[in-house]
């Protein structure tokens, strides 16, 4: 791609499966309420 080795910058950030978990959640009741399964949460 033409970049220098000091132009390419890469961060990895390791989590939890809890994390993953609870991101996952939190996505799937958005979704969820946006299809009109759920109602929002107020």
């Amino acid at each position: 791609m033409g970049l220098l080795p000091d132009q390419v910058n890469v961060l990895v950030q390791t989590v939890t499966q809890e994390e993953v978990d609870l991101h996952f959640g939190v996505y799937e009741r958005m979704l969820a309420e946006k299809l009109g399964v759920v109602p929002p949460i107020q």
